[in-house]
């Protein structure tokens, strides 16, 4: 197994005494965290759970693999696929400003920033590092729905492919439910230079005589996004200074080596989503409440 017994231990304590330290008040109750080994994608460690036994937060459930509204946290999918497509640079300008989409006869679509402020013209590495929606929006309308659920789903987003579910423009500010796993694991293609590896928790299969069986040799890399495109992700979310505007100069993602990092929050705080990567090590949390009610 890919599994690291010490770490396991580590990322077990530290979820259920986070969950612990932040309910009284934010009434958080749960959390997950996946951790994988750059360049092999290895699962070293998997919490579905704050507390397995308890039965309140349906424990045992293993929510890294449960779908969820990943929030802002799946904007660098679409960033890397509007690099790759070539349709912007991180130095291009796009504007914040607001916008009106006609989804049906009655009804519109007003997109608007966390904050309900609108910044004019900003750059494509500042509205990817401080999370600007309406940029995000107006950028996916370029890209295309279908074009960023097939980037998406080459990354490692599988929840994409499903076809009996609906898909629109608020599909880049997290309206489509992925897995943590998934999400990770989309990551971990950007940080391993724009190739593709499903998120492994096996090294071997052997027989009695410590054969490997057929069909258990490691999976090859494909090649899904440009090294380019993902290198241009991944230094925006290393940028401390581009998204100081939204965090502050010293924020928790400021870390004490280079590291990449996004956030995302879905309507009301029902899910909270952190994934960030190192060249050491990449990791994806999730928090927030089972059975879907709000945070504080």
């Amino acid at each position: 197994s890919t599994l690291d017994l010490n770490m396991q231990a580590v990322a077990e304590k530290v979820v259920a005494d986070t969950v612990a330290a932040l309910r009284p008040r934010y009434d958080l109750t749960n959390g997950a965290l996946v951790a994988l080994q750059p360049g092999t994608a290895q699962i070293l460690t998997m919490v579905g759970s704050a507390n397995y036994a308890d039965t309140q937060i349906d424990g045992a459930v293993n929510v890294a693999i449960s779908p969820r509204q990943p929030g802002s946290s799946v904007k660098p999918i679409l960033y890397a696929t509007a690099f790759e497509d070539d349709l912007i640079s991180p130095a291009s300008v796009l504007w914040d400003l607001p916008v009106s989409y006609q989804i049906t006869e009655i009804q519109r679509y007003r997109p608007t920033n966390y904050d309900s402020k609108f910044r004019g013209p900003v750059t494509a590495r500042m509205a990817l590092a401080n999370s600007y929606n309406v940029p995000a929006v107006k950028l996916l309308d370029r890209v295309g729905i279908n074009r960023m659920r097939e980037s998406g789903s080459d990354m490692g987003v599988k929840s994409y492919d499903r076809d009996d579910v609906s898909y629109g423009l608020g599909m880049t500010l997290g309206s489509n439910e992925v897995t943590l796993l998934e999400l990770t694991t989309a990551y971990h293609t950007i940080a391993n230079q724009g190739q593709f590896l499903a998120a492994e928790p096996i090294l071997s299969i052997k027989d009695a005589f410590g054969n490997p069986l057929p069909g258990s040799e490691p999976a090859q890399p494909q090649q899904v996004i440009s090294a380019d495109a993902a290198y241009l992700v991944t230094d925006i979310l290393s940028d401390n200074d581009a998204r100081t505007p939204a965090f502050g100069t010293n924020s928790v993602l400021k870390l004490t080596r280079p590291a990449a990092v996004k956030t995302g929050t879905t309507t009301s705080w029902r899910d909270n989503w952190t994934v960030g990567y190192s060249r050491y090590l990449l990791a994806g949390v999730w928090a927030g409440n089972s059975d879907g009610h709000a945070m504080r």
